[in-house]
């Protein structure tokens, strides 16, 4: 994988993940799509994790 791909990969993987904690914030008011979206947010956080753990193999943090 290219050194620019996995950096976006992960950019793009830490914006999915805040959008899913801002949600996840607004829907605690929301119960009915609360569990989902605990679970898109616990997603996120590996998708996360994962894009990072590539940047860092690529040598970019």
């Amino acid at each position: 994988m290219q050194k620019e791909e996995a950096q976006q990969e992960f950019e793009t993987a830490k914006s999915d993940y805040r959008e899913a904690q801002q949600e996840l914030r607004q829907a605690k008011e929301e119960e009915p799509q609360f569990d989902r979206l605990v679970n898109e947010e616990k997603l996120a956080q590996q998708d996360v994790h994962a894009a990072e753990a590539r940047v860092k193999s690529e040598g970019q943090l």
